[in-house]
């Protein structure tokens, strides 16, 4: 497999499935059934966006590396992922997830040994937690793990570093072309369209989450909804914008006032946001916890 699009290098590839690995010797498992697909683009390159699609990936601690995927991924797995030993996993009445899951770790040699499980995650269901649980009781040795990988991948290479700087580059530039368009007597979705177009003209991808943006009775509506209308004069618009690199993100969020009036009351949020930002920035370094931040706020 050489001819496929990754964005790490193999040896980074293969320092973060050395470092899973390690954690998992350590808990004293002997693999660990993976679910989340940003731990799967992690470890493998593996670029999907079905995070609430079934999906599985098992890694043990002797080298194994396999991908239980459906049909419908496999062109997904073949184009992006390192991982060569993929097994399909066909969509069929006849044969349930758990079962399939359970013929895979049996052609690992897995019975008898002691695997962890993530639950943290979408791409599980109570459902097929319970039918996994229910299929592998008495053949091996269960047991929910904790949500290790994404500890660590908490610290970040150069290259993710590299990605969310791009993320960052391409955000300045479309929330610049954004609120340009953003005045009173526009269309909510020309907004929209200035935004979107900006960021994939720039290579940037759609963020994990729809950026919502409100204006008039939604503009406190912090989560996406349906919908376009026209901003009004002396409006409030939201802005929750997102930008993707490579999968790593910048997020903004900003409030614009199309006036002509503008209330006092806004005029000093406006002015404490400022000093709040101010003291939040000024101790963003390393050792610093979120807590000390937010209390910082």
């Amino acid at each position: 497999m050489t001819d496929i699009n990754i964005h790490f290098s193999r040896e980074e590839f293969s320092q973060r499935q050395n470092s899973t690995r390690t954690s998992m010797n350590a808990q004293g498992l002997d693999g660990l059934l993976i679910f989340k697909i940003e731990d799967m683009y992690w470890l493998t390159g593996y670029d999907s966006d079905g995070f609430s699609i079934f999906g599985c990936m098992f890694i043990g601690t002797e080298g194994q590396l396999t991908h239980l995927a459906r049909p419908a991924d496999l062109g997904n797995a073949s184009y992006s992922s390192i991982c060569e030993d993929v097994i399909t996993a066909p969509d069929s009445h006849k044969v349930t997830r758990a079962e399939q899951i359970k013929a895979m770790l049996n052609s690992l040699g897995m019975q008898g040994k002691k695997i962890g499980i993530q639950v943290d995650t979408m791409g599980l269901t109570p459902r097929l937690f319970l039918e996994i649980k229910h299929a592998l009781d008495g053949w091996c040795q269960l047991t929910v793990a904790p949500d290790f990988i994404r500890e660590l991948r908490l610290v970040k290479s150069p290259q993710e570093l590299c990605y969310l700087r791009k993320a960052g580059e391409i955000l300045d530039t479309a929330l610049e072309k954004t609120l340009e368009a953003t005045l009173s007597g526009a269309f909510e979705g020309d907004i929209y369209a200035t935004f979107y177009d900006t960021l994939f003209r720039l290579g940037g991808d759609l963020p994990a989450h729809i950026p919502p943006i409100g204006s008039g009775k939604s503009a406190l509506n912090l989560r996406y909804t349906t919908k376009r209308k026209n901003v009004l004069d002396n409006d409030q618009i939201t802005l929750e914008l997102g930008v993707a690199y490579r999968h790593y993100h910048a997020a903004s969020m900003c409030v614009v006032l199309t006036g002509p009036q503008i209330s006092q009351r806004h005029l000093e949020m406006h002015a404490t946001s400022i000093v709040a930002l101010d003291a939040v920035q000024s101790i963003l370094r390393p050792g610093t916890t979120v807590g000390e931040i937010y209390d910082t706020y």
